[in-house]
């Protein structure tokens, strides 16, 4: 979901997985609403803020993944707003 020119900007984050970028809350506004499909029909809406998370500052992390089986974990993110 990161716009042009964020992929290059990859940092570490806290854990191996992590997908981690160098930007400033201002570039929120670069990315665009998505929505998790789920069983039976429901959709589980989603703005930048709550599937991209502050890290430390200048560092922005993806809140959602796969866990490598069959799912997906959203997280803590996911439940603000």
């Amino acid at each position: 979901p990161w716009p042009a020119g964020c992929a290059s900007r990859s940092v570490k984050g806290h854990y191996p997985d992590d997908f981690c970028y160098t930007m400033e809350e201002a570039d929120l506004g670069g990315f665009a609403n998505h929505s998790i499909r789920l069983g039976g029909g429901f959709e589980l809406p989603l703005t930048p803020r709550q599937y991209i998370y502050k890290d430390r500052p200048g560092v922005w992390c993806l809140g959602v993944f796969d866990n490598g089986h069959a799912g997906l974990v959203i997280g803590a993110a996911a439940m603000r707003g």
